[in-house]
């Protein structure tokens, strides 16, 4: 990457309001403050600086982006201060050539409860409550809605001396704590990647003879539903996952669905609480508790 490139990037990443950036050859988009945003004063990036961002990109998990491997979920440590989850699009796949996705991670942020906005004083309290008697929560709601910042929220609340295990796809939820593993699955997308794989049902299997206090999931969306409904069934308490759905009904629809089930309804479930988040209108960057469905 040429020196212009990298100090471009510097001043983009600087801006910490910014929470998303696309790049191709079209040019850069911004997303902040509910709406994104095109930088027509930047030149579009050639597509050597593009290919050289990928490849340095996908080094993070030793891959080779090309025919085997157009499309790839990775993350991105600019410099000590900034890292961000990466998705990676190369051609054929691509019309456009190479494009890249970032999303900022807040590496230092503290975030607490307080930092969301409630419908009623005493849910904040109800959940905390439940969070302290190792109940198992559902977190759902849409792309940017607050999701993994919440679970951060919650995990501030367990005890030093919790275990806890937290399992992703692509590191997101950083904590400094002593008693504290964490998961990440390496994927064959595309049937054709090299190496060996293990999907987040795996993790899930693995994490549950870690005599974990706390299981964190940091996104369900495939077949790991099952696993975790397995731990459900058996009686496994504070398992915590994040999941996308436009409501908390829709959340619990969407879990059976995926863990296969279609038989059960949401009275069968090891879930004792769900929560659906919302971000904000357009310019407000807060993100508000819209639902608390309190199961058992």
């Amino acid at each position: 990457m040429n020196p212009e490139t990298q100090n471009i990037l510097t001043g983009l990443f600087q801006n910490t309001e910014i929470e998303d950036f696309h790049f191709s050859a079209k040019g850069v988009s911004t997303f902040s403050r509910g709406r994104w945003k095109t930088l027509s004063e930047l030149s579009p990036f050639s597509e050597i600086d593009l290919d050289s961002l990928a490849r340095k990109i996908a080094e993070n998990v030793s891959a080779q982006m090309g025919l085997n491997i157009p499309a790839l979920d990775s993350f991105f440590d600019f410099d000590a201060t900034h890292r961000f989850r990466a998705h990676l699009i190369v051609s054929p796949l691509s019309v456009l050539g190479t494009e890249i996705s970032l999303r900022r991670l807040n590496l230092s942020r503290d975030f607490k409860l307080d930092d969301f906005d409630w419908p009623e004083a005493n849910t904040k309290h109800l959940v905390t409550d439940f969070y302290a008697k190792k109940k198992n929560f559902l977190i759902c709601g849409s792309t940017g809605s607050g999701k993994t910042s919440f679970l951060k929220a919650l995990l501030a609340l367990s005890p030093i001396y919790h275990r806890i295990v937290i399992l992703e796809d692509s590191p997101e939820l950083f904590l400094e704590r002593p008693l504290l593993s964490h998961l990440i699955c390496r994927t064959q997308r595309f049937g054709s990647r090299p190496g060996a794989f293990w999907n987040l049902g795996h993790l899930v299997i693995e994490s549950l003879r870690m005599r974990p206090d706390r299981l964190i999931l940091g996104e369900c969306r495939g077949s790991e539903a099952s696993a975790i409904a397995q731990a459900l069934f058996t009686g496994h308490s504070g398992i915590l996952s994040t999941l996308h759905a436009g409501s908390a009904g829709e959340g619990l629809k969407r879990f059976t669905a995926l863990a296969q089930m279609p038989h059960l309804d949401s009275s069968n479930w090891g879930w004792d609480a769900v929560i659906f988040l919302e971000r904000g209108g357009e310019g407000n960057i807060r993100r508000r508790v819209r639902e608390f469905l309190w199961i058992k």
